[in-house]
């Protein structure tokens, strides 16, 4: 019998899912598709955290929707006001 955790980090880019405790913490996760709480671009503090950013983007590849987590993280960048950087990140999300 599995549980719901394991059922969770079965699914594509969830197995992080349950590591990352921070409540002002932001995801990018559920952009792309994947569970929530997976593809953090900030750190416990909610401060914007660009090895987080890196690895998000990074990562994205294993995510069912790897240009959604690209948007997501890029959206984040731009509330976070660096509004160069999300248009960068954005420029290298291939177009459908």
């Amino acid at each position: 019998m599995t549980t719901r955790l394991e059922k969770i980090r079965s699914r594509a880019g969830g197995s992080n899912y349950g590591k990352y405790k921070g409540k002002n913490m932001q995801f990018a996760g559920p952009s792309g598709g994947a569970p929530s709480r997976t593809y953090p671009v900030t750190n416990s503090e909610g401060k914007l955290d660009p090895g987080r950013v890196k690895a998000a983007l990074a990562y994205a590849h294993n995510a069912p929707n790897p240009a959604g987590i690209r948007k997501g993280v890029a959206r984040i960048v731009r509330k976070d006001g660096d509004a160069s950087l999300a248009k960068r990140i954005l420029s290298k999300t291939k177009k459908r």
